[in-house]
This record gives structure tokens, C-alpha cells and sequence, in this order.
């Protein structure tokens, strides 16, 4: 299949964009889906329309102001002049001491790589789910693991003020229109991570919307309390197509 074929694909240009969106690509991976961007109308408007999607999410969280230590990288950049007129051996002693630091720091990876679970770094999935007024109150997020108990579903709220900490919810699964909700765990105002056994993933893999009621009852889009679509930021697809 040619380039301009292939990307014509509209599933492959949504996967592709997520996955950029969402910072789960190398830096050559980037540069190379921002060259077909350029010249592809189909996957540019896929990345636009993934933008769109995680500004209310971006605008929701409260804005952070950069570590001091990032001010102390900038002002090392620009002057250069200032360095080069310290002497020798304040200048090589800095390096040398970075250069322990970061085997120290390469060993101490090495050694959480292999001890820890294997599970994703990023989620498979993003579920903003809204009052009925559009307001974010809780975003759900999915993360599969191939190691038989670490998949987890996690359940955040966007703001803890003002919550019900008493208050239990019931949180649900739809796999498409007119289908049942699939029941997948009890929330509290706190939040929540629930493991995922094996047999309840294929559940999430396929679900599209996700809702929120107050009682053990099935609810639907219209009767439940919150509710929002389901974003897939990964596809075990995707490497072999790009």
C-alpha cells in the first residue's frame, strides 16, 4: 500500500495521532508524522481533532509553575560567555560530578526496571465523563498489563472540593448503542484504582462509553449521573503500520 494510500485510513490516522497527542512516541516518530502532517490533510486533522478532545482535560487541571532548576537550565544555556570564563577546574569538576550521578541514576533504573510490575507506562485508554452540563468531574483511565493481575482501571476526580466522601457510585462499561451496561466496580469520592482480572479486560478493550450512577440499578446515557466516551490511546496495531 502506498504512503498516500495508507494514510487516507482513517482508523490509522486516529491511532497514530492519539498516540502522538499523548506523548507515546520517540522523537524520530514525531518528526516523522509532523513531515506527513505536511503533506497528509487526513492525519492532520486527525492530530486536531485529538488536541480539541484533551483540551477540556488540559484546562481542568490547576497550572503548576516550573521547578527552579528549570529557570537554572535556561540561564545556563544563554550564557555561555559566563562559563567559559570561570576557571578549568570549575568547569570540568560539574561534569565529572554529573557523570557519577547519572550511573548512579542508570543503576538505580536498571534496578526498578527489574523489580517492578511489568504493567504500561501509559494508559490504554481516557474517559472524561461529564455532568450533564459538560463539566468534567471524573476521568477514567485504563492500564493493561500482560502479567495476569496488574491491569488496573483508575478513577480520578477533577476536583475534590466539595465531594461527598460518604457517597458510593457505581461505575459501568457500554460496548455500544443499545447494548447493556457491564457493571465494573464501586467508586468512592477518593480516588479509586480497581485491578482488572483477565476475563473483565475484554470488557474495557471494547467498551465506548463509560457511566456513572448512584444505586447497583444498570443505567443509561440519559439516567446516569455522569457519563463520557471512551479515548483509545493505543493499538497493538499501530507499530506494524507506521
Amino acid at each position: 500500500m502506498s504512503g498516500t494510500v495508507r494514510y487516507q485510513d482513517k482508523s490509522l490516522c486516529d491511532a497514530l495521532a492519539a498516540r502522538y497527542v499523548a506523548g507515546d512516541m520517540t522523537p524520530a516518530c514525531r518528526r516523522r508524522l509532523e513531515a506527513l502532517c505536511c503533506r497528509e490533510p487526513c492525519l492532520a486533522s486527525a492530530v486536531r481533532c485529538w488536541m480539541e478532545a484533551l483540551v477540556p482535560l488540559q484546562e481542568e487541571l490547576p497550572p503548576i509553575p516550573p521547578p527552579a532548576r528549570v529557570w537554572a537550565s535556561i540561564n545556563h544555556r544563554i550564557q555561555p560567555a559566563r562559563q567559559a570564563s570561570l576557571p578549568f577546574w570549575q568547569r570540568v569538576w560539574p561534569w565529572r560530578l554529573a557523570a557519577v550521578m547519572t550511573t548512579g541514576c542508570a543503576l538505580l533504573l536498571a534496578l526498578w526496571i527489574y523489580v517492578r510490575p511489568a504493567q504500561e507506562a501509559l494508559p490504554t485508554f481516557i474517559a472524561p465523563l461529564r455532568y450533564q452540563n459538560g463539566e468534567v468531574v471524573l476521568i477514567v483511565s485504563g492500564f493493561q498489563s500482560e502479567q495476569v493481575g496488574w491491569s488496573r482501571l483508575v478513577a480520578q476526580w477533577s476536583d475534590m472540593d466539595g465531594q461527598d466522601t460518604t457517597r458510593m457510585l457505581y461505575l459501568w462499561g457500554q460496548i455500544g448503542e443499545g447494548e447493556s451496561p457491564q457493571f465494573l466496580g464501586r467508586i468512592v469520592s477518593s480516588d479509586t484504582e480497581l485491578s482488572v482480572p483477565p476475563e473483565r479486560w475484554h470488557v474495557l478493550k471494547e467498551t465506548k462509553r463509560f457511566l456513572v450512577s448512584v444505586d447497583n440499578r444498570q443505567p443509561t446515557p440519559d439516567t446516569a449521573l455522569y457519563r463520557g466516551p471512551c479515548r483509545r490511546l493505543y493499538t497493538d496495531s499501530i507499530a506494524s503500520s507506521f
